[in-house]
């Protein structure tokens, strides 16, 4: 058995291989259903946000805050990637 300093990590012993590059036009294609989202999402939870009449029951509350956070997510509004 080897010594475990001389031992090669079994990460550098996986092959990788890249695969074909993403076309442009399913980047763009992308980022317009992102903001698709955005927008159509928005439209209908930030009124029930900002206009509600009375109190709303927990499980509405949470849903509507998760559209809400949704809308507002630079990846949704943007389709930009970070990094």
């Amino acid at each position: 058995m080897q010594p475990l300093e001389t031992m090669t990590p079994w990460c550098y012993m996986v092959k990788t291989q890249s695969g074909p590059e993403l076309p442009l036009y399913r980047l763009y294609v992308l980022r317009a259903s992102y903001l698709l989202l955005a927008f159509g999402q928005g439209s209908k939870t930030w009124p029930a946000i900002l206009h509600h009449t009375q109190p709303w029951d927990f499980w509405h509350g949470v849903g509507t805050s998760f559209f809400g956070a949704l809308t507002l997510l630079p990846s949704s509004a943007c389709g930009v990637r970070s990094g």
